[in-house]
Formats: structure tokens, C-alpha cells, sequence
């Protein structure tokens, strides 16, 4: 207890160990924080959300409907980094990629089931994905492919895999059904328009 010299020694070296230490767990921290890059990403766009909310001093009934519709529609970011892949690919591969993906969705729309490969890989490419959240109205002109939810539609409920709006590819009017959808629960479908 009374050599300053082993004092001063064991000082620095709890220091350089204490250290050593701290970037170990630094380091650890840092890989656990970044093994889910969508996570992360998610937990930064509802941070965003909660300061955009704050500031516009929306009420806190809506606050907790847009809350909601971020966490139902997360799986949403999927899709976007999937098209984002698909555009670094070469047309030809991007094309077959998207055919694979799509082609249980794309098979279930009757106008497309005997038409050439090129013209469906086309479709496949300029499918969008659309959440629609609880009683919004799914409007006419597009064609819709459920890949989640539940609607009603024309007096009966459509699950996953139903198609409806097959008809937005007629020029005239007249014979084009003249009802909507509407979302019973949070609605994940593909969409295409006809200039699409």
C-alpha cells in the first residue's frame, strides 16, 4: 500500500484494461445494431415519424392510426429493396427474376394465362405494391391482386390471391363493373394501371 510505483502501474494498467474492455462491448453493440439493416431503417423512418407528428401537432386518435399503418406496412421495405435489385440486374435477367417472383399472382388474372412470356414479364416488371388500410376504398381502374387481407367486393369478401378489375383493360365504359373495394383489414395488394 505504500510503493506509489505498483500503485501508478496497476493504475494504468486497469485503465488500458477497462479500455480494452469498452471497445470490445463497443464493438459488439455495433454488430447487433446493424444485423438487421431493415430494422434499423424502420426504427429511424418511426423516429421521424414521432418528430413530423409532434411538430404538426397532429391528435393522438390519428397519431396512433398512422402508427399502425407504418408497422402493418414494414414488410413494405421488402418490396422496395426487391425493385431496386431487379434495376441493377440486366433487363433480360431482371424480367426472368420478376416472372418467378410474380408468377403465382400473374396466374390468377384470366387475360394473362395464354399470353406470350415478354408481354408477362412486362407486367411482372410494373407490378406496384399499395397497402390499403381498414375501410379505404380500393378505387376503379386498376387491376388489384390481393397478396394480403381481406376486402369486399361486389358483396362478398376476396382473400388472398383474388383478382378483381380484370375490366380496366376495356376502352369503353359501358361494360366496366362500377364497384370498388373496400378493405376489411390492412390490404396488401399489386397494382397496374392500363397505360402500365
Amino acid at each position: 500500500p505504500h510503493n506509489a510505483p505498483e500503485q501508478l502501474t496497476l493504475t494504468i494498467m486497469m485503465l488500458l484494461g477497462s479500455l480494452v474492455w469498452g471497445n470490445v462491448i463497443a464493438t459488439f453493440c455495433g454488430v447487433m445494431a446493424t444485423l438487421s439493416p431493415n430494422a434499423t431503417e424502420f426504427r429511424c423512418t418511426m423516429d421521424a415519424l414521432n418528430r413530423f407528428m409532434a411538430a404538426q401537432d397532429i391528435p393522438s386518435e390519428m397519431q396512433r392510426r398512422i402508427r399502425e399503418y407504418f408497422h402493418q406496412t414494414k414488410h413494405l421495405q421488402d418490396t422496395t429493396d426487391r425493385r431496386a435489385l431487379l434495376e441493377k440486374m440486366s433487363p433480360a435477367l431482371a424480367g426472368e427474376v420478376a416472372l418467378r417472383c410474380n408468377q403465382k399472382w400473374l396466374g390468377r388474372v384470366w387475360f394473362l394465362q395464354n399470353a406470350g412470356e415478354d408481354f408477362v414479364v412486362q407486367i411482372a416488371l410494373q407490378l406496384q405494391a399499395v397497402v390499403f388500410a381498414i375501410g379505404e376504398v380500393a378505387s376503379n381502374g386498376f387491376l388489384y391482386i390481393i397478396r394480403r387481407g381481406l376486402a369486399l367486393y361486389g358483396g362478398r369478401v376476396i382473400t388472398s390471391g383474388k383478382v378483381w378489375g380484370e375490366d380496366m383493360i376495356l376502352q369503353s365504359e359501358w361494360p366496366v363493373r362500377g364497384v370498388c373495394a373496400r378493405a376489411t383489414t390492412y390490404l396488401e395488394v399489386f397494382t397496374l394501371s392500363r397505360p402500365q
